[in-house]
């Protein structure tokens, strides 16, 4: 669905995006988009099989909300140099 989406959309740069999802296929959209990515460990799939997918950070699960903030934070300074946080 995601890999859809982004096909779909013309003004959507690698540089603009940062893919969350749970799911291996969610982590290979983002690979597939060149963008980076954070994989939710909610269950369904593990950490590891997120990891082996390729995803760029991945939380295990039980982590909350300032975890996820912590994690996008980080992730979008290394990718794209850009400061971000939701609880600022």
């Amino acid at each position: 669905r995601q890999r859809q989406m982004c096909k779909e959309t013309d003004d959507l740069h690698a540089e603009k995006i940062l893919f969350i999802g749970d799911t291996p296929n969610d982590v290979r959209a983002a690979i597939d988009h060149d963008a980076p990515s954070i994989g939710l460990a909610t269950g369904h799939h593990t950490a590891t099989q997120l990891r082996n997918s390729g995803a760029t950070l991945v939380l295990d699960r039980g982590h909350g909300l300032e975890e996820l903030d912590h994690a996008v934070s980080e992730v979008l300074k290394s990718s794209h140099g850009v400061e971000f946080s939701a609880f600022k």
